[in-house]
């Protein structure tokens, strides 16, 4: 079997025997796998600098949601960890933030301010009914 494929099976395997799902073991894999293609290099010879280079040109360069470069970096570090045994200092050092996300439950002066925000009328009114059915779907326990 060929080296470039050995690696991917070898991943594949490992994953499925740790009990990945199938979705975890295909992310996994297609982050190594393009890992490998932006450093033109077998997995086995790629550095923690290699690494470091490519979360940044995903970062920077490519825009990824942190997210995604999050699932990225999961699938790197398994490989590494598991496969090559390493536990390189980019692993441990390494975050990505997501951007603010609207609270689960907006105040009653958020509420103000968005209901201000609606034009024309129609809008306002079909925002105050879903607000309406959702209030009587999903009761807000008052403290």
């Amino acid at each position: 079997m060929e080296k470039s494929e050995n690696w991917y099976q070898q991943f594949t395997e490992k994953l499925e025997l740790s009990g990945m799902s199938p979705r975890t073991q295909e992310s996994y894999s297609r982050a190594v796998r393009l890992l490998k293609d932006y450093c033109n290099k077998n997995p086995d010879e790629i550095t923690e600098k290699d690494v470091q280079s490519y979360l940044l040109y995903r970062k920077n360069t490519s825009n990824w949601a942190p997210s995604t470069l999050k699932v990225a970096l999961c699938g790197i570090r398994y490989y590494y960890q598991l496969v090559h045994k390493v536990d390189w200092e980019i692993f441990k050092i390494t975050k990505f933030y997501g951007g603010k996300k609207l609270p689960a439950v907006l105040t009653r002066e958020e509420v103000e301010i968005l209901l201000k925000c609606v034009t024309p009328f129609s809008n306002y009114v079909y925002l105050v009914l879903v607000l309406l059915i959702f209030n009587l779907l999903v009761p807000v326990e008052i403290q």
